[in-house]
């Protein structure tokens, strides 16, 4: 991968990163601002479909030439359940008794009482630990979407070693008119696989595809086409504020990734936004993993429950000390060898 397209991906992540600790940030705001921001645009979307488009985008990017090479696709799904499944464990073991302190203060000294209290405390039990193994964590909850990958790898690796390609993108297209005929009409539940996996799905099989003609001479124009689709989207999903989840997934997943992708050409040029959206990108993972279930509500009872400083600003100043103490956070592991538990 070039030093370019690697930069330009790594400051990628790094808006993703944004968008997700920002949402994180905002969840017990009831500021108009908060609300337009997770109930109206639903940024925690955007910064997922982007994620997600990227990990398929540079899948493809380094290994264009072995994606029908079927002794690859078993080393890699190997790689890739270890990636995933690892870190999905072992931050949960890492962060299980930190949380658990903080449950039992925030139970027996400041009365709290939230859902996320309530469902810790019904989960310490055999089927909650089964549940965890499965996809459904109650330690932290925001590691569905690595469950929900490794569910994701586990179909495309499947239809690449059967089939070819070509019969992924075509699944992917079924897969998404599904989604978008289920969102509107019949609002249908797959037992055995997350909706929200269902969801996200095609959104990485499109950066996929994407990688695959990326030297196509007509790609550019086609990021154009879906990034003026996109705007046109945003506005009417602003005016119609009550789109539901899963058509805004399906809406941000096919355009919103791609006017990124033209967008990003320009912040790379602004050199003081390019260094720190890139330093984000760098740590895109370790933020992800150590911004919840501690880090982000601490700072929000400590501000507004202690501080009451619920003031518009608030979340974003969140934002900002979430992603720095989760790098601190990070980087402490790492000096005392518990990152071993997740990378």
């Amino acid at each position: 991968m070039s030093y370019l397209k690697l930069n330009r991906l790594t400051l990628l992540d790094g808006i993703a990163i944004a968008f997700i600790v920002f949402y994180h940030s905002i969840q017990t705001f009831n500021t108009s601002d908060a609300i337009f921001w997770k109930s109206t645009i639903k940024i925690q979307v955007l910064g997922l479909v982007l994620f997600t488009f990227i990990s398929g985008y540079k899948f493809v990017l380094n290994h264009i030439n072995e994606l029908e090479d079927k002794q690859f696709l078993k080393k890699y799904f190997a790689k890739r359940f270890i990636r995933l499944y690892k870190p999905y464990i072992g931050y949960s073991l890492l962060i299980f008794i930190p949380e658990y302190i903080a449950v039992y203060i925030a139970t027996r000294y400041f009365k709290a009482d939230f859902g996320g209290i309530t469902n810790f405390w019904n989960s310490l039990n055999i089927q909650g630990l089964e549940n965890l193994l499965v996809g459904t964590n109650f330690i932290a909850m925001h590691l569905w979407y690595l469950f929900s990958l490794l569910i994701i790898t586990v179909i495309c690796i499947t239809i690449l070693y059967f089939f070819s390609t070509y019969t992924l993108f075509m699944f992917s297209l079924l897969i998404l008119l599904f989604n978008i005929i289920n969102a509107i009409y019949y609002k249908i539940s797959i037992s055995l696989i997350d909706d929200r996996t269902m969801l996200y799905l095609p959104v990485f099989i499109f950066g996929m595809f994407w990688a695959y003609y990326k030297d196509n001479e007509n790609t550019k124009k086609y990021f154009i086409a879906f990034s003026i689709l996109f705007v046109i989207a945003l506005i009417q999903i602003i005016n119609h504020s009550q789109t539901s989840y899963q058509l805004t997934t399906c809406i941000y997943g096919l355009t919103f990734p791609c006017s990124m992708m033209l967008i990003s050409s320009i912040l790379m040029k602004i050199e003081y936004i390019n260094n720190i959206l890139q330093f984000c990108g760098k740590y895109s993972f370790q933020i992800y993993l150590f911004h919840m279930p501690i880090i982000v509500p601490a700072l929000q009872r400590s501000v507004i429950d202690v501080a009451d400083l619920a003031l518009t600003i608030t979340p974003y100043i969140i934002t900002i000390f979430s992603i720095i103490l989760s790098i601190y956070a990070y980087e402490i592991c790492k000096k005392i060898k518990l990152n071993l538990l997740f990378e």
